[in-house]
C-alpha cells in the first residue's frame, strides 16, 4: 500500500530540509520540542495506524482506482464516501486551516496525515487501475518466483538502490532545480496530482511491465528516472504544502 517505510522516510527527510523557519516553529509548538527526532519516523505512522484492527476502512485513504476509461479525477466516481487519499488529504488540511475548531491532537494527527498522504499520492501505483486492483494482481517474474506490480513500485525499486533513505535525501536535496520547485508548486490542487500520478502510472508503471515482463535490473533500470521524480515531486510539495499552512506562524493557537 503506497510507498514502503523507507519511501515515506526519504520524503519526509527531503521536504524537512525545505521547510520554512515558520513552519519549524509551528510544528515545535504543535508537536514538541522533539518533533526533529520523530520527523521522518512519523512518516509512515498513518499506515501503521491503519493496520490496525477495527481500522480497515483507512486503508482506502491511501490511494485512488481508475477506471480504464477514466478521462480524469471524479470525486463521485473515484472516491466514494470520501474514502480516497485526495479526500484525506484534503480534510488533513482543512484541520490545520480550520484550527480553531479541532484539538491540539487532530492537529498533531494531520499534519502525520499530511507526512504520510502526500506520498502516498505520488506513487504511481496507487493511482492505477480497479481492473487489476493497483496493480496487485499483475504479476511479473523475478527469479524462481513472481511479485506483484505494486509491490515493485512500493518496495522493489527502492531497495534495488542500496541506499539509506538519509543517504539518498541528501542526494536529492542536492540535485533538486528551483525551476523544477516552481513547476512542481504551481499545482496544489491533491485532485490534479491524483491524476497526473494516474498517467505516471499508465504510461511508465504499466507499460514497463508490459514491455519487461519481468522484474528485474531492466525494468529498475528504466523506471528509476521516474520514481526519483515522484519522491522529489512528493517531497516539495509537502514541504511547500506545510510551509503555506504555517506562514505566519499563525496555523497553532
Amino acid at each position: 500500500m503506497a510507498f514502503s517505510r523507507e519511501g515515506h522516510e526519504v520524503i519526509a527527510g527531503l521536504a524537512f530540509t525545505m521547510l520554512s523557519d515558520e513552519s519549524h516553529k509551528a510544528l515545535s509548538s504543535l508537536m514538541g520540542s522533539q518533533y526533529r527526532l520523530e520527523w521522518v519516523g512519523s512518516s509512515y505512522w498513518a499506515h501503521e495506524l491503519s493496520q490496525r484492527p477495527g481500522n480497515e476502512w483507512m486503508q482506502s485513504l491511501h490511494e485512488v482506482q481508475f477506471d480504464t476509461d477514466a478521462t480524469a479525477f471524479s470525486p463521485t466516481k473515484d472516491c466514494a464516501d470520501n474514502k480516497c487519499v485526495v479526500a484525506a488529504i484534503l480534510e488533513s488540511e482543512k484541520v490545520i486551516k480550520e484550527r480553531a475548531k479541532f484539538t491540539l491532537v487532530q492537529q498533531r494527527h494531520a499534519v502525520k496525515f499530511l507526512l504520510n498522504y502526500v506520498g502516498d499520492i505520488h506513487q504511481p501505483t496507487n493511482c492505477g487501475f480497479k481492473r487489476d486492483d493497483n496493480g496487485r494482481k499483475i504479476l511479473l517474474e523475478s527469479g524462481d518466483k513472481k511479485v506483484n506490480l505494486h509491490w515493485i513500485w512500493d518496495t522493489g525499486i527502492l531497495q534495488l538502490t542500496g541506499k539509506k533513505w538519509s543517504t539518498l535525501a541528501g542526494e536529492f536535496a542536492k540535485q533538486i532545480k528551483p525551476e523544477q520547485t516552481a513547476a512542481w508548486t504551481a499545482d496544489m490542487d491533491p485532485q490534479h496530482w491524483v491524476w497526473e500520478c494516474h498517467q505516471v502510472a499508465r504510461n511508465v508503471a504499466y507499460q514497463s511491465a508490459l514491455d519487461k515482463k519481468k522484474w528485474d535490473m531492466g525494468y529498475y533500470k528504466s523506471a528509476w528516472p521516474t520514481y526519483e521524480e515522484q519522491l522529489k515531486k512528493a517531497a516539495v510539495r509537502l514541504a511547500y504544502l506545510l510551509n503555506d499552512l504555517f506562514k505566519d506562524n499563525t496555523a497553532v493557537k
